[in-house]
């Protein structure tokens, strides 16, 4: 009977991976297939093969046609060891309009908020009637919003979620939010799903910051951190402003 083995001599970063079937063998990732003769396989396997260093960039190095930018607000560059040798990894663009900061990464994960993709979105997106409680919220500018949106959601730009925002009460009501004796009350808030434009914009983010603050129930906030931008690059329809 045919089993899989592994090689004892483990070499630094790779294992080889053999297939024994009786007194025959043959290297895994040699062809797309597998065979009993390695006859006419002229490249190593995909296990072993050296790959090219795509990661190798010296920051002294960076061709003219992109400038370096801020990966986070805080992280600029990291090091990591590959293959014994220091790697320096940065963020490169082609456009300085779209440096960090204002354009940084964004985390994945906000405090607690279950943070979804597209089939999780067109699922809450499917809720809107039935349940009547959800609501989603792009929270980019509205000259953006206006331009074009994920079918379904209504405008909340992010700045209209600060305390010093002329329609923070306002917001807060829609949301269901009261507040009584100075105290905020969230018996009948809805189910919110919250979005930007995606992986480098922070309107979310801060969006879902700023209720949380208020101690908005985190399990009834969901973060698309795709955002609009994928959501466009996938092809999913959207809506625009007439």
């Amino acid at each position: 009977m045919s089993i899989f083995t592994i090689n004892k001599i483990l070499l630094p970063l790779s294992l080889t991976l053999t297939l024994l079937s009786g007194t025959e063998s043959s290297v895994v990732g040699c062809s797309s297939s597998l065979s009993q003769e390695s006859e006419g396989c002229d490249s190593q396997s995909i296990l072993t093969a050296e790959k090219k260093d795509i990661f190798k960039i010296n920051e002294e190095k960076i061709p003219s046609q992109y400038i370096q930018t801020n990966i986070s607000k805080e992280l600029k560059s990291i090091k990591v060891n590959h293959k014994g040798e220091n790697v320096i990894v940065i963020r490169k663009i082609t456009d300085d309009q779209k440096s960090c900061p204002p354009y940084c990464i964004v985390p994945i994960s906000i405090d607690g908020v279950k943070t979804v993709g597209e089939l999780e979105t067109l699922d809450f997106l499917k809720t809107l009637e039935e349940k009547g409680n959800s609501i989603v919220f792009d929270t980019r500018e509205s000259k953006y919003y206006n331009e074009g949106t994920i079918p379904g959601a209504l405008n909340l730009p992010a700045h209209m979620l600060q305390e010093d925002s002329k329609y923070f009460n306002d917001v807060l009501s829609v949301l269901g939010i009261k507040k009584v004796d100075d105290t905020w009350k969230f018996k009948e808030v809805h189910s919110l799903l919250i979005f930007d434009d995606g992986l480098t914009d922070d309107n979310a983010y801060k969006a879902i910051k700023s209720l949380l603050k208020l101690s908005y129930p985190s399990d009834k906030i969901l973060y698309y951190r795709g955002g609009f931008s994928m959501w466009k690059d996938l092809g999913l329809s959207i809506y625009k402003e007439k």
